[in-house]
């Protein structure tokens, strides 16, 4: 399922959450629910990172609204492209590796 994601520094409104959240990262994984890759992780805006355990990770899906879109050049295009056609690859390979190597111990 193809998905357009955000660029970095896109700021946007979550589904049952009242901050806002500035998007610093993609498919990252958590300690909540293990073997999950993530679309995006974010800090609460417009604070930004100030301790480990103020990153989130959400899905597109979650998004509510976009507040503000995040700085996008030509790197940023060719990089998002690639990652809007990889991102179910990604999430896919990494939750079988992770079940996986999880099921023979």
């Amino acid at each position: 399922m193809r998905r357009e994601l955000l660029p970095i520094g896109t700021v946007v409104l979550l589904e049952e959450m009242e901050k806002a959240m500035m998007i610093c990262g993609f498919c990252p994984t958590g300690e909540v629910n293990p073997g999950y890759v993530y679309d995006y992780s974010g800090f609460p805006y417009p604070e930004g990172y100030a301790e480990v355990d103020k990153i989130y990770q959400f899905d597109h899906d979650r998004i509510k609204s976009v507040l503000a879109i995040g700085y996008q050049d030509a790197e940023t295009l060719v990089f998002m492209n690639e990652l809007n056609n990889r991102i179910d690859i990604i999430k896919e390979t990494y939750s079988k590796n992770f079940y996986g190597k999880n099921s023979a111990e």
